[in-house]
């Protein structure tokens, strides 16, 4: 574990052409961009886990469509899940223990589709409430 803190610089988020960002396992604090899917399309990997950023995860991270490892657990972030539709490619979605939901009912529908390689997929600790979405089933190989 490293003990980086403060915020991000937004520079980062102008690499385009960045394939992993792991900056997981620190003491950062801040948001992620909102258009953070549309300037790092080319991205990989996005590891930033155990940290402290805070609000809602960007919609646009669905642009990133080579994504194949999605690490945000233990931060920080509330609100609804976006759509990962777009994202056929990723093999793990780790968004567990933050504030995402709101405890009503069917607020899990991030709906991931066409995700045939998943095979990590963590939601613990959150605020979802409701049916678990029939999409789900969908996957070839799913491990929990």
């Amino acid at each position: 574990m490293n003990e980086l803190t403060g915020k991000v610089a937004p520079s980062i988020f102008n690499l385009t052409f960045m394939r992993n960002l792991d900056i997981g396992e620190n003491q950062l604090e801040g948001t992620l961009p909102f258009d953070l899917g549309f300037m790092l399309p080319n991205l990989n990997v996005l590891s930033i886990g155990l940290n402290r950023f805070t609000r809602s995860i960007p919609t646009s991270i669905s642009n990133s469509s080579s994504l194949q490892h999605i690490q945000l657990a233990c931060n920080n972030f509330h609100g609804q899940v976006p759509s990962l539709r777009k994202l056929s490619k990723t093999s793990q979605i780790v968004i567990s223990e933050n504030f995402l939901g709101n405890e009503q009912s069917n607020y899990l529908d991030f709906a991931i589709v066409n995700s045939s390689m998943l095979y990590q997929f963590d939601i613990y600790q959150n605020n979802f409430k409701g049916v678990f979405p029939h999409v789900i089933c969908n996957f070839m190989i799913l491990e929990y």
